[in-house]
């Protein structure tokens, strides 16, 4: 049986807190990536918004985002927040419909694609993302 395949970064990041402003805070020192998510966010760069963007895909929104440095007074980006509108729980996870390119979230903070979206964003320039099958990744 196929299952949905858990998206990250390859490279590190320091965890981001959302202000009231809409802003993305770092809560510490270190390095931000090309990808990067936490709870009720998924950022990632405009190129990566767009080629997704161009697929289609249902029940997903995109929104701009700014991460913000408190200490430096810096911004950095662009960014995009990919507001994606199918959500699960990891009880659900045998129960997703994997057909086409389908988008879903696991308690609003992880990103899963369907298997054909997976080959379909390793085939292209964004070597930085990192596949795992299911919940392997959480074990």
């Amino acid at each position: 049986m196929s299952h949905a395949f858990h998206v990250s970064c390859s490279e590190p990041s320091v965890p981001l807190f959302r202000l009231k402003d809409g802003r993305f805070q770092l809560t510490k020192d270190g390095p931000i990536a090309p990808f990067m998510n936490g709870f009720g966010y998924v950022l990632i760069q405009p190129d990566l918004a767009q080629f997704i963007e161009e697929l289609d895909i249902d029940r997903i929104q995109f929104e701009p985002a700014v991460v913000w440095h408190r200490g430096k007074d810096v911004e950095y980006g662009p960014y995009v927040n990919l507001r994606v509108g199918q959500w699960f729980n990891a009880q659900m996870i045998d129960e997703l419909d994997l057909s086409e390119y389908k988008m879903y979230s696991l308690n609003d903070t992880y990103l899963f694609v369907s298997p054909a979206l997976k080959q379909k964003l390793e085939a292209s320039p964004f070597n930085y993302l990192f596949f795992s099958e299911g919940l392997a990744s959480f074990a």
